[in-house]
């Protein structure tokens, strides 16, 4: 059977599809050094899949795609994480090192010549974070990652490209139960197409008071994207083309919310 309903992009059905079969290993190490106030996170997971339904995609001479699903193997994946977090005496700082990494790979089928695809990336991060008095709380965070993809039938589609944020936040505790915070996200996108290497600011701020005496009351005056600068940049990458895509998101508005909670403990 055949959805024709774009006559460009044919779809077919395939009445002797197998089902996958999914092996996955994971493993797990944490450690908490109370003496030190040093943490070590890591995690490390495997997948490998049998039978993995993939597309087969031809095109003919007037330009037609058919695609339909077929089983192969040649696909599988590994994921690690590595956390490292450290008390620091001065200012009460907590330093927070996180590593991760993801390699996959991939089969797909282009006018039945197999298309194996390998992407991968590797991401780095560092944290601080500090609460200097019972008023007073900042962070900061940085992260980069490298990201690229390579196709053994398709070398021209080849790719790699980076994306690095930075982020600060800020919580103060005033008088009479009032409390101003604050957050800003710096992302700078690099290594894509034409027009989307951009560098985007996120600012957002909030004014909070507490009500009732138990406290169990919040009014809360919120401004999001107080630059007027937030949009969405994504790149997409798939076993047969990778795609750009920049989205129109909603920008600059307030919002007014009030919150009561009714839990009551202690008694």
């Amino acid at each position: 059977m055949a959805d024709n309903t774009n006559p460009l992009s044919v779809r077919l059905g395939n009445p002797d599809l197998r089902p996958e079969y999914i092996h996955t290993l994971t493993g797990t190490y944490t450690q908490f050094n109370a003496v030190n106030n040093r943490s070590v996170f890591a995690s490390l997971n495997g997948s490998k899949v049998q039978d993995r339904i993939v597309s087969a995609t031809s095109f003919s001479a007037r330009g037609v795609q058919t695609t339909r699903p077929v089983n192969a193997d040649g696909y599988s994946t590994l994921n690690g994480f590595v956390s490292l977090g450290q008390r620091l005496a001065w200012h009460k700082l907590n330093l927070n090192l996180t590593t991760n990494g993801n390699l996959t790979r991939s089969r797909s089928f282009v006018n039945d010549q197999a298309n194996d695809t390998r992407s991968w990336n590797l991401g780095q991060g560092v944290s601080l974070n500090s609460a200097f008095n019972d008023h007073l709380e900042l962070g900061l965070r940085a992260n980069a990652t490298y990201q690229r993809a390579t196709y053994s039938l398709l070398p021209q589609q080849n790719t790699s490209y980076w994306t690095h944020t930075l982020e600060t936040d800020l919580f103060y505790q005033l008088p009479s139960n009032w409390a101003i915070s604050s957050d800003l996200w710096l992302t700078r996108y690099a290594g894509r197409s034409a027009g989307f290497n951009q560098s985007v600011a996120l600012w957002n701020l909030a004014l909070t008071r507490q009500l009732f005496k138990a406290k169990q009351g919040e009014l809360k005056l919120q401004a999001y994207d107080l630059l007027k600068q937030n949009r969405s940049v994504v790149r997409n990458v798939t076993d047969t083309y990778l795609e750009d895509v920049r989205s129109n998101v909603l920008t600059w508005y307030f919002l007014l919310s009030f919150t009561y909670n009714l839990r009551q403990f202690g008694r």
